[in-house]
């Protein structure tokens, strides 16, 4: 995820900004093929050098299961960037909505399918099959989710679109904020149960991340709201119509604050079903969920501002 994040470094921000500003099939489709392209370029020299630390990683002392970690991170996360950069296309021209469905609904619901039946089947499951069934998964749902509508109409001009060097490299140079916020965001997240780890021991991480996959259920809508209103806030801010768009996500932060409380509040009374479930061994979970719930319901006071920020950068 931190590779897929870092990939287009930046440029997939600035694309969404410009489709949302964009009534031009044309300039949607440059806007596009210039995105892939400046991906393409970062991600192939991660490419490279995941797999040089590979293929040399006994020379340079690295153990055989920090090997095995970099060789499936090569392999994955080029789908998971291809994936991030078909919902910025996808946002402004089909809405958040249905921009979404394919990696957010199907993609979990066809994974756990497959892996139900690799499961029924004995099928002998690895680190290996698992991480190779997801990234061809990811392939299949991002092939069928461009090709036709509008969405695959834009993919099928950009894929004849000429983008030169000079081209890339200026939108790498612009979209390198971007990339500083979006990593550190992700690595945030991601790092924050290793940290854990390393002070407080496996049991008490295990508490603490099942506790936050619940307590981010009451961040969902500020993150939907934040990419509804983007298309909006970037065509306010470019009309000079200021005032309009703070009255936009001040009016949505309200509706933000709503529904992440109700959603935390009932996150939390429901919680003892999921102790129940796991065991007396993870009763502490009940007041690390209400403490991040509480620190999530006060993240989204602020409303959706990150769509008027990045509308205004």
């Amino acid at each position: 995820v931190l590779l897929a994040t870092f990939a287009p470094l930046g440029s997939d921000r600035i694309m969404l900004r410009n489709l949302s500003t964009s009534n031009s099939t044309e300039a949607a489709a440059q806007e596009t093929a210039q995105t892939h392209h400046t991906t393409a370029v970062v991600a192939g020299l991660l490419f490279v050098f995941l797999m040089t630390a590979v293929i040399g990683g006994n020379a340079a002392g690295l153990s055989d299961g920090w090997q095995v970690t970099l060789f499936l991170t090569a392999m994955m996360f080029i789908p998971v960037a291809l994936t991030y950069l078909r919902q910025w296309v996808a946002v402004p021209i089909l809405g958040a909505r249905v921009a979404f469905i394919p990696e957010q609904t199907i993609l979990p619901l066809v994974f756990m399918i497959i892996l139900g039946m690799l499961k029924l089947l004995r099928f002998p499951m690895t680190a290996f099959s698992a991480a190779f069934s997801f990234a061809g998964i990811m392939l299949a749902i991002w092939f069928w989710s461009i090709r036709g509508g509008a969405l695959g109409h834009i993919y099928r001009i950009a894929i004849r679109q000429k983008i030169t060097f000079g081209a890339v490299r200026q939108r790498l140079k612009t979209g390198l904020p971007f990339t500083g916020v979006a990593l550190g965001t992700a690595m945030l997240q991601r790092s924050l149960p290793l940290v854990i780890v390393a002070t407080c021991g496996f049991s008490a991480t295990a508490q603490f991340s099942i506790a936050l996959s619940f307590a981010n259920l009451a961040g969902i809508p500020l993150g939907i709201l934040n990419l509804c209103i983007l298309p909006r806030c970037t065509m306010l801010v470019r009309n000079s119509q200021l005032d309009e768009a703070g009255c936009l996500v001040s009016s949505t932060a309200g509706m933000a604050l709503l529904l992440s409380t109700a959603i935390g509040m009932t996150t939390c009374v429901l919680s003892p079903v999921a102790i129940q479930m796991l065991g007396e061994s993870y009763s502490g979970i009940s007041l690390i969920l209400w403490l991040l719930v509480i620190a999530t319901v006060i993240d989204s006071i602020p409303g959706p501002s990150v769509a008027l920020l990045q509308a205004m950068h």
